[in-house]
């Protein structure tokens, strides 16, 4: 998913600001940081949403590092009795209840994947272990009635780093983060907030609307667990049952545990800052960089990443409010592929250059194409270009290579500068 994606699968914010954003960015290190902590945030919340989409033209053959998707092995270090797990529904009147306070403003909080992060699938079995059961209930709820969508997120050491959990109840939704030793971070901090006590332990309780979130941390040191839950169009029913959640992992006779989902088989993994020379002697990599840049550009920084399902070299240069980033991407998705000759696909004033209104299908490419390297010319650049306050011309677009390579640009410059910057793309 391209950053820009990114941004609107949080706040659906509008094209030209985004853009305007990246014209407007200063030089020097703030060019890597001005995404600051909603980018971060964004690439946790949109990293289980990516999904293929077929084409009506076949994509070049991308070869892919085979990856073994096995289940994390459950080895839960207790398992709750069967009348405690599958007994009936526990009346809500026998459990403590939340005392919630009434939210007011909000706030962006900073959150990054981890070094060497995977994905995991949640299976039935995993997700009962980590409340130690064989089949789930929360206090005698059988939540195969709901709607849910599980999935782990680990760190490069094969650890749990995210449990996440999101259910459908009606009109209702809820997420459940957890997360071992502390209280999940969220990208949206809600202020204020009122404690209540389950079983010994501190819940934080807060409503905003028909908005709820809730979070507690259950054990000390290593073996302990934080929560993060939230809830959107909350009811009395998914009230109760965020009562039932809470109560179920609280509950003194009961368990909420991470460490069993532990996995031995870590993906190979590297994150690292480069200099210039270094991502240049990058194989495979630094060959897709522009060799030489206009004069007063100067390099800026360069970033590799590797990882299960990710394999880029970013690296950027700048001149005052001028600057060129470029990443190259061995496992980049291939979503936005589109033709020269589809020019409905990509232009970006083909509907208009003030709120234009894409057709659904045609979203994806127009807002980030990727382009077929041996049919990439000046006069297809030019149907993506805008013109900033500034007087600047930017734009954004992928080229796919041959080989699978998909190499993509972020340009923002004065007309004649931005030609000589996109240069090195243009064999035609």
């Amino acid at each position: 998913m391209k950053k820009e994606e990114l941004f609107r699968a949080v706040g659906k914010i509008d094209d030209a600001l985004i853009e305007e954003f990246e014209t407007q960015a200063p030089s020097s290190n703030k060019h890597w940081a001005r995404y600051g902590a909603l980018a971060a945030c964004v690439c946790l919340l949109a990293a289980g949403a990516l999904v293929w989409l077929s084409k009506d033209r076949a994509a070049l053959p991308i070869a892919q590092p085979a990856t073994e998707q096995a289940a994390p092995t459950v080895q839960p270090t207790t398992i709750l009795s069967s009348e405690q797990a599958q007994g009936a529904l526990t009346p809500l009147a026998e459990l403590p209840q939340l005392s919630y306070a009434e939210g007011d403003g909000e706030m962006a909080a900073d959150i990054a994947l981890p070094d060497g992060y995977f994905f995991r699938d949640l299976t039935d079995e995993a997700l009962a272990s980590i409340w130690g059961m064989e089949t789930l209930s929360w206090e005698g709820y059988d939540p195969s009635a709901l709607e849910l969508q599980t999935e782990l997120i680990y760190d490069g050491t094969g650890r749990v780093w995210r449990a996440i959990i999101n259910g459908t109840l009606g009109e209702s939704n809820f997420t459940l983060t957890l997360s071992p030793e502390r209280v999940p971070s969220t990208c949206i901090i809600y202020e204020g907030g009122m404690t209540c006590e389950f079983y010994g332990t501190d819940v934080t309780a807060l409503r905003f609307g028909s908005h709820i979130e809730i979070t507690f941390l259950r054990g000390e040191g290593e073996n302990a667990v934080g929560a993060r839950l939230e809830a959107n169009g909350v009811t009395e029913e998914t009230e109760a049952l965020l009562t039932r959640i809470v109560s179920q992992s609280l509950r003194e006779d009961g368990i909420l545990q991470l460490d069993q989902l532990k996995v031995e088989a870590v993906p190979a993994w590297r994150r690292e800052t480069l200099t210039e020379p270094q991502a240049r002697a990058e194989t495979g990599f630094g060959e897709y960089l522009p060799e030489t840049l206009p004069a007063g550009f100067a390099f800026e920084a360069a970033f590799r990443d590797l990882g299960e399902d990710r394999n880029w070299l970013s690296a950027s240069w700048y001149n005052g409010y001028a600057n060129l980033s470029v990443t190259v991407d061995k496992c980049a998705d291939l979503r936005g592929l589109v033709h020269a000759d589809e020019i409905e696909k990509y232009d970006r004033d083909y509907y208009g250059a003030e709120k234009p209104d894409v057709p659904d299908e045609y979203w994806e490419s127009w807002s980030s194409p990727t382009f077929y390297a041996e049919e990439l010319t000046k006069e297809v650049i030019a149907r993506r270009l805008s013109e900033s306050d500034m007087g600047n011309l930017y734009t954004h677009f992928s080229v796919l290579y041959p080989d699978g390579t998909v190499v993509s640009v972020s340009v923002s410059a004065k007309e004649s500068t931005l030609w000589q910057l996109l240069s090195f793309l243009l064999t035609n």
